[in-house]
């Protein structure tokens, strides 16, 4: 599956981190420091990273881990219906199981950059060399295995913004790279899921390549041959801006339509939708709501739940 997850150069990341290998000579070692120190992925700090035991409490597993991804790689050459289905056996994470592996990655992306800020840069270590890129290694395992578990936020969102003369699988890639954006991005220790964070980040990101496909189709029509500025046909038909606009409400309102009055409410103040201009913490909407910060999150667990479910169904019905 995540051969369709592919970061641009944007994003910085290695695919293979070099081999450390016993009797390597210094000059190699000194090279090897410097394409770390330039490829390194970047990491979000969190205090807890200089706590006491830090490493022991962060690096330990607890039992109800998922251990990593599935074996299976989806192509562009497949079906979608067959592709949501394979990206569909990987359930999302529980908030606790998000926790667990934003907090490893970004603690050994951590690790790995204050290694390379201490190493002998005249003579590295094979030691500290083989820590650093074992510490890499794990940071972008644990990426890899929070991306596969999203995986099924891409597809619906994909599906539904996609231009009918465009390929899906455009949509897709796009959505996996805006996954990928949204990992390294994510700061765990604010409290908010990441799946509800990547949702919005994957329909920001398909809104504006829906967006730019919709102009170049207004703009270049092939006619006898030739390509020409359809300047008329611009002025006649919406926006660039009015069509995102119009798919995003649309979208949304289905998906809220699915809602009750109280879920649809709690969606509305966390995101600033409709009347509420800015986003609402799990505390001010439990003030507003009178319940508990802990019930506010559940209710918006279940919502986001009900939301996808219908992208889910219009993929299986080919709407």
């Amino acid at each position: 599956m995540i051969a369709l997850i592919n970061e641009n150069e944007s994003l910085n990341q290695a695919a293979h981190y070099p081999e450390i290998y016993t009797g390597m000579p210094v000059p190699e070692r000194r090279e090897i420091v410097e394409w770390l120190t330039e490829n390194a992925p970047t990491h979000l700090w969190n205090d807890e990273f200089k706590a006491r035991n830090a490493a022991k409490k962060i690096m330990t597993i607890p039992d109800d881990l998922p251990t990593n991804s599935r074996k299976g790689r989806a192509s562009g050459g497949q079906d979608l219906s067959r592709y949501f289905g394979e990206s569909a056996q990987l359930p999302l994470l529980t908030h606790e199981q998000e926790v667990f592996y934003f907090r490893r990655m970004n603690f050994v992306r951590w690790r790995a950059a204050e290694g390379l800020k201490e190493i002998n840069t005249s003579r590295p270590s094979l030691k500290a060399l083989r820590k650093i890129v074992a510490d890499l290694e794990q940071g972008d395992a644990d990426r890899n295995l929070i991306a596969e578990h999203n995986l099924r936020l891409v597809i619906p969102i994909a599906h539904r913004l996609h231009l009918r003369s465009e390929s899906v699988w455009d949509y897709i890639s796009e959505g996996n790279a805006a996954l990928l954006r949204a990992i390294r991005g994510f700061d765990y220790g604010r409290g908010f899921r990441f799946s509800t964070y990547a949702t919005w980040a994957i329909v920001n990101s398909l809104q504006r390549l829906a967006g730019r496909q919709h102009r170049e189709a207004v703009r270049f029509t092939p006619t006898d041959g030739i390509i020409f500025d359809s300047v008329e046909g611009s002025l006649e038909s919406e926006t660039e801006e009015q069509m995102r606009v119009r798919v995003a409400r649309e979208r949304i309102a289905e998906m809220l339509d699915a809602l009750d009055h109280r879920s649809r409410s709690v969606i509305a103040m966390r995101f600033g939708i409709g009347s509420h201009d800015q986003p609402k913490t799990l505390k001010e909407v439990g003030e507003y709501l009178g319940v508990s910060k802990e019930r506010v999150r559940q209710i918006e667990k279940k919502a986001i739940d009900s939301m996808m479910a219908v992208d889910g169904q219009s993929v299986a019905m080919g709407a």
